[in-house]
């Protein structure tokens, strides 16, 4: 009669419940660094293109003109009234404290480092990323899911001059004349209601002036470069979103989100990093 065989139990190891939470964070990380150097080269590649003479044919000149029509001329209403408010607190504010304070001459540095500087690029970049984010991803979503890049690249117009170049350069354009518009409407309701107020008895023009002659040749920089590159990046970020890879079942609903937050996480980090350099 043999005897059975002995048998081992196999133990299998202990899981370890920090590898699963590792693993999540190594590939959101690896993912925002992919993300990051994407942008990067679309954002060179549309820099190079667009100052080549050859890629502005008129197809692309009709593109970048509809394109500054949407991101900038429909948007100017809402950023002159928002600008109007912005200026009726903080100019009042700036007004009647540090005139309490007897520190009216610091009016002017007040002013440039906190409106025109920090304000006014941020609010006009959250304006813009509610409009252009929305109708870019739709509108190159659909693009797509239609097949009509196919199509543009057999009827040989390349999909990126006529698409992606027009609407990153247009959104740039566009937000720094909005930001020119929104310090122009808070300055002027600021001063209008300081006079109504009596807590100012210059003229408009000395009263910008004022602020102008403190303003330095940085602050005058950051109000060109800020608000350039913010448009630049929220548009570069619709375009990745909606043209780049993408996973199965991926729609609008699971793209705008996307968009909405890579667009936010780009204008603070631009505004900060701008604001820390100069």
């Amino acid at each position: 009669m043999s005897r059975p065989e002995p048998t081992v139990a196999v133990v299998s190891p202990p899981t370890r419940r920090g590898s699963g939470i590792l693993r999540r964070l190594g590939d959101a990380v690896v993912d925002t660094v992919a993300t990051c150097w994407t942008l990067l080269g679309v954002g060179v590649a549309v820099l190079t293109q667009s100052l080549q003479p050859s890629v502005w044919r008129r197809t692309v000149r009709a593109e970048l003109v509809r394109h500054l029509h949407q991101a900038g001329v429909s948007g100017l209403a809402s950023t002159t009234l928002l600008g109007a408010l912005a200026g009726l607190g903080l100019v009042l504010q700036a007004l009647y404290w540090l005139g309490l304070f007897g520190q009216s001459d610091q009016v002017g540095p007040l002013l440039a480092t906190v409106l025109v500087r920090e304000i006014a690029p941020l609010l006009v970049g959250l304006l813009v990323i509610g409009r252009s984010v929305t109708v870019g991803v739709s509108e190159l979503h659909a693009l797509r899911d239609g097949g009509k890049l196919h199509t543009l690249d057999a009827m040989g117009i390349d999909p990126f001059h006529f698409l992606v170049v027009p609407r990153v350069v247009a959104t740039g354009i566009a937000c720094f004349g909005l930001v020119v518009a929104f310090v122009a409407a808070a300055l002027g309701a600021g001063f209008l209601g300081a006079s109504a107020a009596e807590l100012t008895h210059l003229s408009f023009g000395a009263f910008v002036g004022d602020l102008l002659g403190t303003m330095r040749p940085a602050d005058f920089a950051l109000m060109a470069v800020k608000p350039l590159l913010i448009g630049w990046a929220v548009s570069l970020v619709a375009c990745v979103v909606a043209l780049g890879p993408q996973r199965p079942g991926d729609g609008p609903s699971r793209l705008l989100p996307r968009a909405f937050v890579g667009a936010l996480i780009a204008t603070c980090v631009i505004s900060g990093g701008l604001s820390a350099l100069l």
